[in-house]
């Protein structure tokens, strides 16, 4: 085997293993920020509970993605924002509103879950509510991988 060869293998070898032994552990970084007309989410954090289970997750049981951020209403409108949640293919949280005023936000620390298996992916939805007349400005973050 030449030396070239021994390097292509190395490389693929170790590529293998990085990929393989992250896929049970905990991944955590950022997300950018995101908005809509009215409505901003920024400053975004977010992690993956270690799989198999610890403590840190749900009731030691119940790997779920962690997210949190603050959550603005940028516009002088009267209409609340909100912002949802989803991991893997379940449907979005229930919403968590932000009533502040023009100009105001608010940190928020969610833990979403979704079945008994690790959640893989995970997702922001925000809209500013424009109550049962007109239809919400919403938009949806970058999605979060394990």
């Amino acid at each position: 085997m030449d030396s070239s060869m021994r390097k292509s293998l190395t490389g693929a070898t170790l590529a293998s293993a990085l990929i393989l032994g992250g896929a049970t552990t905990a991944f955590a970084g950022t997300l950018p920020s995101f908005s809509t007309t009215g409505a901003s989410f920024s400053s975004i954090t977010q992690s993956f509970d270690p799989w198999p289970c610890t403590s840190a997750c749900k009731s030691g049981k119940w790997s779920g993605w962690n997210w949190a951020g603050y959550l603005g209403d940028t516009k002088e409108d009267g209409n609340s924002v909100k912002i949802q949640s989803k991991v893997d293919g379940y449907s979005w949280s229930a919403a968590t509103y932000w009533k502040g005023g023009a100009n105001t936000r608010t940190y928020l620390s969610y833990k979403t879950t979704g079945g008994a298996d690790p959640a893989q992916s995970g997702q922001l939805h925000l809209c500013r509510d424009r109550g049962s007349l007109l239809p919400d400005n919403c938009t949806n973050s970058a999605k979060a991988y394990r």
